[in-house]
């Protein structure tokens, strides 16, 4: 069995014997910490991912649209149909509260209509309204430019290769998710 060790500065997979603690195993050589902040792939990715929110939400206000965390829930509802506003955090892996407090002004501006969850009647199923349906017609054009314009930059090929990297690290991402669920245990 393997772990990633969260004990001390080596985060990286560790083999497990029957015996010891993840402290008593060996661990593997320390990784570079001197490599330069800029090529780290995660700090890439979290400033192109900051760099793509920040140009959604200028798109939105030229447009008199409406925020970039509503504008994303009225994508999931319009792309994906009825959901609780639960799944729709789990989705955008996003803060429960901070999804609450959207959902909450969205329904104070007539954008979502709410009608208790089958499932769980403590749960609201989240669907467009009228208003809602609308304003995400009058946006999806201009968003839609917006997105083809940066896939353009890579081909169908690289496209795929990129999507494909960034599910392997979607999965590594699960995995240490598990391992510090345990830990946490």
């Amino acid at each position: 069995m393997s772990t990633f060790c969260w004990t001390c500065p080596v985060y990286a997979r560790i083999e497990l014997s029957h015996e010891g603690s993840p402290m008593e195993q060996k661990h593997p050589k320390p990784f570079d910490t001197t490599e330069p902040l800029q090529e780290s792939v995660t700090f890439k990715i979290s400033r192109l991912s900051q760099r793509h929110a920040s140009q959604a939400s200028r798109v939105l206000r030229e447009l008199s649209g409406p925020p970039l965390s509503e504008w994303r829930v009225l994508m999931l509802l319009a792309t994906y149909g009825p959901g609780t506003a639960a799944e729709i955090a789990r989705y955008l892996q996003s803060d429960d509260s901070l999804i609450s407090r959207t959902v909450k002004t969205m329904q104070g501006k007539g954008l979502l209509h709410s009608t208790p969850d089958p499932k769980d009647r403590r749960a609201s199923r989240l669907s467009l309204s009228q208003e809602g349906s609308d304003l995400y017609e009058r946006m999806r054009p201009s968003m839609h430019r917006r997105r083809v314009a940066v896939h353009d930059a890579l081909s169908e090929d690289e496209r795929n290769t990129l999507n494909a990297l960034l599910a392997k690290l979607d999965r590594r991402m699960d995995e240490i998710d598990e391992d510090l669920q345990r830990f946490n245990e």
